[in-house]
């Protein structure tokens, strides 16, 4: 036969310290109090209800609040035990009562450390990459396309360039049109000498280098 309270009173005077304990089990702590009973199959009486009571607010409990420690009372403990990382038992010892109902500092107490048996989740690291910043090189390609090697016979910019060099050499004097004709070998010819350089009319490296482009 199970134990039912013995009046109504000592019912809700029980569900009201339960109410008033939970604020301070969510939070993480309670006031320092007295050592609790070490519970567990079979017992019964007003800690029994207590238990149960904290534990269907917690979600471990859902069954009749009738301060009697059954299987069932046994398995919610059990579940709490788990989720607070204790060995589970099902038996309510000082443990699993410090974690139920975990013990704050009082004011002045400097020595007690509580800590939440909630998780937390670690904070992320910051995520550091591999790639690396491309460099950036010169481009051989585009600066041959600047200067190019030029015969007799060549159009472009490339030779209009080379036109308004000569002209400003005093090489070339006909204005500059793009077209490589015999006038601007000539032009050329005459720089070459003039450089020390081959004077076989074609626009080279060493040509271009030598006028200055």
């Amino acid at each position: 036969m199970s134990w039912k309270p013995p009046y109504l009173s000592l019912f809700f005077t029980i569900l009201l310290t339960v109410v008033s304990v939970l604020p301070g089990v969510l939070s993480g702590g309670l006031p320092a109090q007295a050592s609790r009973p070490v519970l567990k199959l079979g017992s019964q009486g007003v800690d029994v209800l207590e238990v149960q009571a904290l534990l269907q607010l917690l979600g471990y409990y859902n069954g009749e609040l009738d301060g009697t420690y059954t299987n069932s009372t046994e398995r919610a403990v059990s579940e709490f035990q788990k989720s607070a990382g204790l060995g589970q038992d099902g038996i309510l010892g000082t443990s699993t009562w410090s974690k139920l109902l975990p013990v704050v500092p009082q004011s002045g107490d400097s020595t007690t450390i509580v800590k939440s048996n909630t998780p937390t989740k670690a904070a992320p690291q910051p995520v550091k990459s591999d790639s690396k910043k491309p460099e950036l090189k010169s481009n051989p390609k585009s600066e041959e396309s600047l200067t190019p090697i030029l015969r007799r016979g060549a159009k472009g910019n490339a030779v209009y360039r080379l036109q308004q060099r000569l002209g400003s050499l005093g090489f070339l004097a006909i204005g500059p049109d793009g077209d490589f004709g015999e006038l601007t070998e000539k032009a050329v010819k005459a720089a070459q000498q003039k450089y020390k350089l081959e004077a076989d009319g074609v626009v080279g490296g060493a040509t271009w280098n030598a006028i200055g482009l």
